[in-house]
């Protein structure tokens, strides 16, 4: 996974904002990381870079962008404090681990909040002695977070080690691309939807029109999970796709116009996208010459063309026909006209 270099991560320090307990050796903060708590957050806590990446390949290799180094006796708690900037939506995972410590007492909660009053929650995960949701993901929109880092020593004598809050941001055009190949024939769209977050994708979706975000969640529009399990969504439009041996999830669309896409994720985040098919011959063959229905008391001459996916038969009364033929002879004829794509033209007139 092709990560960005992290610009500011605060290696073996400790950024407090409080602690309880005693004898707790609490070590010197980097400079330019400052302390900061909810109740007075005009101060500005530290400024860790998020890194981004194209797509998530392996959770393993995710890097931190946050460390402590703490040193906690049997039953104190702390907490500390950083931002980071997204500087467009996207998909986040985060996750954390503790390096270099000395037991497993230790249990670590974070909490991602969209304002520096810290009162809009968005993400809260934890992990450690006890807490054991290691991870989260959730869909993010370009700004500025803050986050709330808290410690609490549960067991065993004083903790020393390592906290890592790691994260890793993938762009939403990257969690969810999408490629699309018109046919020779001008009559299909074969679309390729692949995901940047791997294996953390549970499902993605489509159905025919423009759908936004507030249809999320909304079975009328989409299928939902029930206890595992798909359902689909109560009209049967919603098409859960299947990922093929090039890691792609393919649908074909046969007529122009848009179509929504939605991918869901482990931790029932969800990323929708709309996508406009253009290109596909939907227009039948032109005729000129002569109009339907009309009777005609003098010879006439029969054109006809087609600028989408161009002409692929036409025929006189059954009989092959070039465009240009003269028709001279007395009679009732019917000309059909069709394109590559599968349109249709007729025209049925009278020559007396």
């Amino acid at each position: 996974m092709s990560i960005k270099k992290i610009c500011a991560v605060v290696a073996a320090v400790l950024v407090f904002a409080g602690y309880s307990g005693t004898g707790t050796e609490l070590q010197a903060a980097t400079a330019g990381a400052y302390v900061v708590t909810p109740e007075t957050a005009q101060e500005q806590p530290f400024e860790a870079t998020m890194p981004t990446a194209e797509k998530l390949s392996d959770t393993e290799d995710v890097s931190a962008i946050f460390t402590q180094n703490l040193k906690l006796p049997k039953g104190a708690e702390s907490k500390a404090f950083f931002k980071f900037e997204l500087a467009e939506d996207s998909w986040v995972y985060f996750s954390g681990n503790y390096s270099l410590n000395n037991h497993d007492g230790l249990g670590t909660k974070v909490k991602v909040y969209g304002d520096s009053a810290y009162s809009k929650l968005k993400v809260e995960y934890g992990w450690g002695y006890w807490n054991y949701e290691k991870y989260a993901a959730a869909v993010l929109k370009a700004g500025t977070y803050y986050v709330h880092v808290f410690n609490k020593h549960e067991n065993f004598s004083h903790y020393e080690g390592n906290v890592n809050v790691v994260a890793v941001a993938i762009p939403v055009e990257k969690a969810i691309a999408v490629e699309q190949v018109l046919s020779g024939k001008k009559d299909k769209v074969t679309v390729s939807v692949t995901s940047g977050i791997g294996t953390e994708t549970k499902l993605v979706e489509y159905r025919q029109g423009k759908l936004g975000e507030d249809s999320i969640g909304n079975s009328t529009y989409w299928g939902k999970l029930l206890s595992g399990e798909y359902y689909n969504s109560y009209d049967d439009k919603t098409v859960q796709l299947k990922l093929n041996d090039e890691n792609a999830y393919v649908f074909e669309v046969k007529n122009n116009g848009y179509f929504t896409l939605l991918l869901s994720d482990n931790k029932n985040g969800h990323i929708i996208k709309n996508v406009k098919v253009s290109g596909i011959d939907d227009v039948k063959p032109s005729i000129t010459g002569v109009k339907n229905n009309k009777t005609y008391k003098v010879s006439v001459t029969v054109k006809f063309s087609d600028k989408g996916s161009g002409i692929k038969s036409a025929t006189l009364n059954g009989s092959k026909i070039k465009s240009g033929t003269k028709i001279t002879a007395k009679g009732k004829y019917k000309l059909v006209v069709k394109d590559k794509a599968g349109n249709e033209n007729s025209i049925s007139f009278t020559v007396k």
